[in-house]
């Protein structure tokens, strides 16, 4: 891929997992809730990558929520990618979020992310994933 950013001229190489229709960032599922951290698998075709995250309870709410922050804003993540694979990425949530999924054992969030490839981050591309989140609880060991 060759774009233009800035009056510059960048060649980009990279293989996409839908046949060239985005450039985002690959989201794995994510792992049971645990700890009030949620782990998410992530993976870049485009090295290096920036990566960046907010999880929201409404995915209509969250320009607003970067206006005004702490509503409805269950957690952040910001993550640079150097090498190829995939890397864990652990999101800590908001004392709500954790307080609602607890109380419902799961709770249905929006994933609101933005992917900029390029050692200058001349692209970037942004998507929301709606993402279902369980609560892990421990079990008690019989003895």
């Amino acid at each position: 891929m060759v774009i233009t950013a800035g009056g510059s001229l960048y060649a980009l190489e990279f293989s996409s997992a839908d046949a060239g229709n985005s450039f985002a960032a690959q989201l794995l599922a994510a792992s049971p809730v645990a700890g009030g951290i949620v782990t998410v698998g992530l993976s870049c075709y485009a090295i290096p990558c920036a990566w960046s995250s907010t999880l929201s309870s409404d995915a209509a709410r969250i320009s607003r929520a970067k206006k005004h922050p702490g509503s409805s804003v269950y957690g952040k993540a910001d993550v640079r990618i150097t090498r190829h694979g995939v890397h864990r990425v652990k999101i800590r949530l908001s004392a709500a979020a954790i307080k609602t999924l607890k109380a419902k054992g799961k709770l249905t969030v929006f994933l609101n992310e933005s992917t900029a490839i390029g050692q200058y981050s001349a692209f970037s591309e942004h998507k929301t994933v709606r993402l279902t989140l369980k609560y892990h609880r421990a079990r008690k060991r019989r003895g």
